[in-house]
C-alpha cells in the first residue's frame, strides 16, 4: 500500500492500492502456513499421537462409540451392582465364595470394548487359573464416583450380596472426585492446539 499525492483531497488524499510486491508477499506467506499445517498433519501430529502426546480423532470416535455401547448393556445403578443382561447379579451366589470389587470407571468398564477385560474379570480368570475355581468376582462402580460415594454405596449393597471379601478400585483421584474443582486443562486436540497456538497472532 503506498500513499498518491495527486489523489484528491475530498478523499483525504489517500489512495489505495496492492503492487505486485504485496500480492507476492501474500501469496508466498499463504502458502508457508499451508506447507506447515501440512508438515505438522503428516509428520509432527501422527509421532505425537503414537507417543500418546495428544488424543487422536480417530481414537476419540472409537472412545465414544464404545462408550455409548457400554451404556447400553451395562445396567450397574448407585443401588445396583455391575450387571448385564447376559451377566445377572444378585445375592444367589454362582460360586462359593464371593469378592465384591468398588470402584469408579475403572470398574465400571469405560473404554473397554469387551467386558472380559476389566480388571475384576481378568481377576476371577486369574483366580480360576491358579485353582481357585470356587471363587466368584463380581463388581459395583459407576463412571465419576468418590471414595465417598463408594463408601455410600458399600453400605447398601454388602448386607445384600454378602461378599466374603471386598476390593476398593482405587484411582488417585478417587478421594476428591467431586470435592475439588478440576483445573482447566490445555486443549488435548490437535486442531485446538494449534488454534490455541496462531490465535494470538490474528486479533
Amino acid at each position: 500500500m503506498s500513499y498518491d499525492p495527486s489523489f484528491p483531497s475530498s478523499k483525504r488524499g489517500l489512495r489505495l492500492f496492492y503492487s505486485p510486491l504485496a500480492v507476492a508477499y501474500l501469496f508466498v506467506s499463504i502458502l508457508s502456513i499451508f506447507l506447515a499445517l501440512l508438515i505438522a498433519d503428516r509428520l509432527l501430529i501422527p509421532r505425537l499421537e503414537a507417543r500418546s502426546r495428544v488424543a487422536a480423532a480417530g481414537w476419540k470416535d472409537e472412545d465414544l462409540r464404545i462408550m455409548r455401547q457400554s451404556f447400553r448393556k451395562i445396567l450397574a445403578t448407585e443401588d445396583r451392582p455391575w450387571s448385564t443382561r447376559g451377566f445377572r447379579v444378585g445375592s444367589h451366589r454362582r460360586r462359593p465364595h464371593r469378592i465384591l470389587a468398588l470402584g469408579d470407571s475403572f470398574t465400571w468398564g469405560d473404554g473397554y470394548a469387551n467386558i472380559n477385560d476389566i480388571w475384576w474379570r481378568q481377576l476371577e480368570r486369574e483366580l480360576h487359573r491358579r485353582g481357585y475355581r470356587d471363587v466368584e468376582v463380581i463388581a459395583a462402580g459407576l463412571c465419576g464416583m468418590s471414595t465417598r460415594d463408594e463408601l455410600e454405596v458399600a453400605r447398601r449393597i454388602v448386607p445384600q450380596l454378602r461378599p466374603d471379601l471386598v476390593v476398593f478400585g482405587y484411582v488417585s483421584n478417587d478421594a476428591e472426585e467431586g470435592l475439588v474443582p478440576y483445573l482447566e486443562s490445555p486443549p488435548q486436540d490437535a486442531f485446538e492446539s494449534a488454534l490455541a497456538a496462531v490465535r494470538p497472532l490474528f486479533p
